[in-house]
């Protein structure tokens, strides 16, 4: 074989390979039965962007990690008889942020707004909320996370790890 037609060949090959290396490349992560998907990812990442939030508050994993909390606890909402709406976590985010530029963008503050749904769940639980059965039920709940994001650590961090295959020297 000529050697001009094994290099175009070689590049098929790395390039099937390196998309093989994620079980989910269009998918950034699955929680239960819902799907984050990259391009949602991009959408919300763009919307931040479009109302002047800056790279620094606009960051991938920062950004999965509240869509990740919120469909947790949309779970656990369910899981309790209970639910908590995206104007709900919107209105806190108000409350504790005022005029917030995330609130710009509908998918940037349906996300910003997500990491306050659990505290309203608990609220809305009351003097009743056992908060030890919430961890145990935070825990348990499935998430699959794309690995170039890191690896899931429901008790601890959240998403832990940069995801990258490289390891410090």
């Amino acid at each position: 074989m000529k050697l001009t037609r094994l290099i175009p060949m070689a590049a098929v090959v790395a390039a099937t390979v390196a998309a093989g290396c994620s079980p989910m490349p269009s998918t950034a992560a699955q929680v239960g039965d819902a799907r984050i998907s990259e391009a949602q990812l991009t959408r919300v990442a763009e919307g931040c962007e479009s109302v002047g939030l800056g790279p620094d508050q606009v960051q991938r994993t920062q950004l999965l990690m509240s869509e990740i909390l919120g469909l947790i606890a949309d779970d656990l909402a369910a899981d309790n008889g209970q639910t908590v709406t995206d104007e709900e976590a919107q209105a806190v985010l108000r409350e504790t942020n005022g005029t917030s530029p995330a609130l710009g963008n509908p998918d940037c503050a349906r996300v910003a707004a997500s990491g306050a749904k659990l505290q309203i769940l608990v609220t809305k639980l009351g003097e009743d909320a056992d908060i030890a059965a919430l961890q145990q039920q935070f825990e348990a709940v499935d998430v699959q996370l794309n690995p170039r994001y890191g690896s899931w650590d429901p008790a601890g961090a959240g998403i832990t790890g940069t995801g990258s295959l490289s390891v410090p020297s």
